[in-house]
């Protein structure tokens, strides 16, 4: 069995002067919000069980929330941009960096955003190459014809 943290007690976010900051570590490779809810907290002299579910609100979640962001040495705050499954990247991206520049006149004076990463510059680079690819291929077949 592998053990593996599921959690912790008292972690970010908290309430201010947080005495205790727990991991739970549980001995199974639990995946799914269903299999958190079924952990028994306790068993009750009548054989009922009180679980997770019971007392809790459980989801999803990302593993740690607490993290100190910066960009070029410089205290930033960072946002990511994930496709929807089958969305266009190229469009996606010219939307995005349309918002941005539309809400950048409302930032305060000194803040401005950056483009830390962006793939379309290699998505670009790919249709050239595939281009470029297909138009090779049309060459020879007609210098075989």
């Amino acid at each position: 069995m592998r053990k593996i943290a599921v959690g912790q007690l008292g972690g970010t976010p908290s309430v201010d002067k947080q005495a205790l900051n727990a991991t739970i570590n549980a001995q199974s490779l639990l995946q799914t919000p269903q299999q958190f809810r079924d952990i028994t907290l306790r068993v009750n002299q009548d054989g009922s069980e009180v679980k997770l579910g019971d007392v809790a609100t459980v989801e999803l979640g990302a593993e740690k929330y607490d993290y100190l962001s910066r960009f070029n040495g410089n205290p930033a705050s960072g946002l990511g941009v994930k496709l929807a499954s089958g969305a266009n990247e190229m469009a996606t991206a010219k939307l995005v960096l349309d918002r941005l520049n539309e809400l950048a006149q409302y930032f305060p004076h000194g803040l401005e955003y950056k483009i830390a990463y962006e793939t379309t510059s290699f998505v670009k680079a790919s249709i050239i190459d595939v281009v470029k690819t297909l138009l090779e291929a049309i060459a020879l077949v007609f210098l075989v014809m």
